[in-house]
Order: structure tokens, then sequence, then C-alpha cells
């Protein structure tokens, strides 16, 4: 497998996706992480570390993707450039709902697509969260 890949830590305000949303200069936020990350087929990564947090993902010839986040806080927001179409979203054993962009911030989880990109909200995640991005 090839080594490549990038994802770093990022307080990304567009789109929007909490209720209470990223203020201005709100880079920390206590509880709230947030990520971007670039994928392609066939490639493994680990992130910088982001308040002892660190982020790593995995995905295979098809495009089948595994995310994990150790250390997560509970409050997770991914921004997501995968190389192929996602279908399906799951967090653990649990399938993440897919949700108009604009409902985001009244779910406690979901996923939408925004431009190229793949938005993930999780308002409750494990300190060792696991996602799954299916292909289509």
């Amino acid at each position: 497998m090839k080594i490549g890949g990038k994802a770093f830590p990022d307080a990304f305000r567009s789109p929007a996706v909490w209720s209470k949303p990223w203020r201005v200069n709100d880079l920390l936020r206590p509880g709230r992480q947030g990520w971007i990350v670039a994928l392609r087929s066939g490639i493994s990564f680990t992130s910088a570390a982001d308040r002892g947090a660190v982020l790593s993902a995995q995905s295979d010839e098809r495009g089948r993707t595994q995310i994990a986040i150790r250390d997560a806080l509970p409050e997770q927001q991914l921004l997501i450039y995968p190389d192929r179409s996602v279908c399906r979203i799951s967090a653990g054993k649990t399938t993440v709902p897919k949700t108009p962009v604009g409902e985001l911030p009244r779910v406690s989880a979901g996923w939408s697509t925004s431009s190229r990109a793949v938005v993930v909200k999780l308002s409750r995640a494990s300190r060792a969260t696991s996602i799954t991005l299916a292909p289509c």
C-alpha cells in the first residue's frame, strides 16, 4: 500500500454544522474538534495531533475508507474530500444518516455533501472514534 494523503485539524465554519456555531477567533472550543481530510484510494496516513487527538485514515483500492480518531473530543466535524462518491457512512456499528447540509445544525449526527466534499458531524463521539466511508 502506498503512503500519503493529508489530514489536519481545522475549525471550518462553512458549511455550518453546529446549532452553536464556531465564533470569530474561536480556534479551540472545549469539547469540539474539526478536521479536513483529503483521501485517495490505496492511501493511508496519520494527521498532526490536535489537543492530544490524532486522526488516521486508510483507503483500500476500491475506495472504502476507515478513519480512526484516537483521544477524540465529543463533538467532531470532518470535511472530507474523497476521490470517489460516498454512499454510506457509519460511526462504529451505527449508520450515520444522510442529511441535507442545511439540516446538520439541527441533528446530533449526520453527513451530507457540499461541493466536492463530504461533511460528517458527530456530537457524541467516543474517545476512540471509528468512521467508515463506503463508496457507491
